[in-house]
């Protein structure tokens, strides 16, 4: 927040998290993954982003605390109630009566009542305990667990992180000593000791990266990087996230297939090359030949010369686990994958939460996959998609196609003139692409891309991160994803543009400039 009352952010976008509404004066903010919620200068709570759940549709009235939960929202009004919307399935959304003078939301809600002791709501089936007795200064929710300053300063922590396929440190085991402030993120906690130095303590990515030598007044923890405002008030960051255009190895390669995080190309050779993010040992590809490849969100899999599948990365949800039987074509997704039989029927493995792989029955001749829905041309040129269909994004219009492309929150398809038709959200011009004719499309989060019969790329929609800018050149192919994009060039080197994770590290220059 700029001084003045202005919000600035920056990072993932893919829900519009990161587009506060223009011209507004804000007291306060905060900030989740999906969407951002601040408390205007009239007292009024403005949500931006994700609303699946109603998180992001606040009460009228006047507040003076709001705290972000994920699915829902917590605010404290000026007669000390506090007030929850959104999901209420593990009854978030009902806090006890009485008055409170801090609130904070995570996979449970912990309120400060005005004795100074804590009491949290919410379904306790995960182990996430109940707070210790004692008095606190404050408390801060995480990813299953939470972290409070006692009065005399020592911090206490309760609850568990329970991360399947993931041996973590424990996150309830804080360091002695005094601090000022704690802020509990998704898998660790960071504090500011007495005099402002920062230390972070549990499992997670940013504590195999050094420790700001700064000395800090504020800090929050996300769930891959920390930021913070020192004492001369400037926003330092750290963790994952840094300004790191997404470049391939060098060398050459026959396709290329982006994933949100990660990306993976056949070299000329048929091996498989593989960058970006490396959370699930979606980037580390076994030896040996693959005919084609297909990203998912956090795993990869490839078609080897003799059609059988190989899978590699996350597989919590057994996406990665493709079926012992013959295929010839195979999207990942985001953590689900399908493929077309030999005969046309389709087959789909991994999380099925939203019936994104559950398809329809008939016969196919490609196939392609998103977060939580898929497409697919039936033998007759007729396009069907499952799964989530928020803004109509599978809902795919009538009449002949020739290839298909699943997006974020969007999907494009183009017609056997050459033409291509784009159906689902249109908040930044996704699905308005450019007249005349193209050889391929690919949607990704909020952009698209397509070649047109001169091998050049035209995209359309968001591009904050350049996505929508490809480099001149003739290309032969070409890969979306939510805010990067790659292509191949005619002779055969890959390029990308954009960057391949959200820059949730690397605040806009102003910001890291003491006195804003």
């Amino acid at each position: 927040m700029l001084a003045g009352g202005a919000v600035e952010c920056w990072g993932f976008n893919s829900m519009l998290q990161a587009s506060p509404p223009p011209g507004m004066a804000f007291k306060t903010i905060s900030a989740n993954y999906s969407y951002s919620c601040g408390i205007r200068v009239d007292d009024a709570v403005v949500c931006w982003g994700d609303d699946e759940d109603g998180q992001s549709s606040p009460p009228a009235g006047a507040f003076k605390a709001v705290d972000t939960g994920g699915t829902y929202t917590c605010g404290i009004r000026f007669d000390d109630t506090v007030v929850c919307w959104g999901d209420n399935d593990e009854s978030h959304a009902e806090p006890p009566p009485g008055k409170f003078k801090s609130v904070s939301a995570g996979s449970r809600a912990c309120g400060m009542r005005f004795d100074s002791t804590v009491v949290c709501w919410g379904d306790n089936d995960e182990s996430h305990a109940e707070p210790p007795p004692g008095k606190f200064k404050s408390v801060s929710a995480g990813g299953g667990y939470f972290c409070g300053i006692r009065v005399g300063g020592a911090i206490a922590c309760w609850g568990t992180t329970v991360m399947p396929d993931v041996l973590l440190a424990s996150e309830a085991v804080p360091p002695s000593g005094r601090f000022e402030t704690v802020s509990a993120g998704g898998r660790y906690a960071c504090g500011i000791r007495v005099g402002g130095a920062v230390e972070c303590w549990g499992g997670g990515r940013p504590f195999y990266i050094e420790m700001p030598a700064e000395r800090f007044k504020t800090i929050s923890t996300g769930s891959r990087h920390i930021c913070g405002i020192t004492v001369d008030d400037a926003v330092v960051c750290w963790g994952e996230g840094e300004d790191t255009p997404p470049d391939p190895p060098p060398g050459l390669y026959k396709a290329v297939s982006a994933s949100p995080a990660h990306t993976c190309g056949i070299r000329d050779d048929s091996t498989v090359a593989c960058w970006g993010h490396n959370d699930s040992g979606e980037t580390v590809s076994p030896a040996g030949a693959f005919e084609s490849i297909s990203s998912g969100g956090s795993h990869t899999c490839g078609f080897r010369p003799d059609n059988t599948i190989e899978c590699w990365g996350y597989n919590q949800h057994g996406q990665a686990t493709p079926p012992q039987e013959s295929l010839k074509a195979m999207a990942a997704g985001g953590a689900h994958t399908c493929g077309i039989r030999p005969h046309g029927t389709i087959v789909c493995w991994g999380d099925d939460e939203d019936g994104q792989a559950s398809p329809p029955l008939g016969t196919f001749s490609t196939i392609s996959a998103s977060d939580f829905h898929s497409c697919a041309i039936r033998t007759d040129g007729a396009i069907a998609c499952w799964g989530d269909n928020s803004y109509g994004r599978a809902e795919p219009p009538p009449g002949e196609f020739t290839s298909v492309s699943a997006g974020g929150l969007h999907s494009c398809g183009i017609r056997p003139d050459g033409s291509i038709e784009c159906w689902g959200q249109n908040y930044f011009g996704q699905i308005e692409p450019p007249p005349g004719e193209f050889t391929s499309v690919s949607a990704g989060g909020l952009h698209s891309c397509g070649i047109r019969p001169d091998g050049s790329i035209e995209c359309w929609g968001y591009n904050d991160q350049g996505q929508s800018t490809p480099p001149p050149g003739t290309f032969k192919s070409v890969t979306a994803t939510h805010i990067h994009t790659c292509g191949i060039r005619t002779d055969n080197t890959a390029v990308c543009w954009g960057f391949h994770i959200g820059g949730e590290s690397s605040p806009p220059a102003r910001l890291q400039q003491a006195g804003n």
